[in-house]
């Protein structure tokens, strides 16, 4: 089961959400909170260190967060088309994982996965 949840918010500011404007209660949720769901497949980490995606450097390591959104597990989007920057990483947990890398300033999505035979990730 995910530990991952969605919820709408209305955009009452120009600026993105911040923890402290959820937590006050002036960024009132539109939707209740559900779990996200599909089966055989959760945010994660394969059971193997490897390398994080490309630009980075380091390694993920198993266990590790699988929601890299800076210090945060939040991701925020905009009506301006805008959104946090980070990667989710999607996994069965065994043999295959998928990288959403967002962007930012734009808003796109770059899908990356990761090749256990070449030990790379490929687009």
């Amino acid at each position: 089961m995910s530990r991952c949840a969605s919820a709408g918010r209305p955009d009452a500011t120009p600026s993105p959400s911040t923890p402290t404007a959820t937590e006050t209660g002036s960024d009132r949720t539109t939707s209740t909170p559900g779990a996200i769901r599909y089966e055989g497949i959760d945010f994660g980490l394969l059971d193997v260190s490897i390398p994080e995606v490309p630009p980075g450097s380091s390694s993920l390591l198993p266990g590790g967060d699988p929601v890299r959104f800076g210090r945060s597990d939040i991701i925020t989007f905009t009506p301006h088309g805008t959104s946090s920057s980070g990667t989710l990483y999607v996994s069965d947990g065994h043999s295959t994982l998928t990288a959403v890398v967002v962007y930012g300033g734009t808003g796109r999505l770059r899908l990356w996965r990761f090749d256990r035979d070449r030990w790379l990730w490929v687009r």
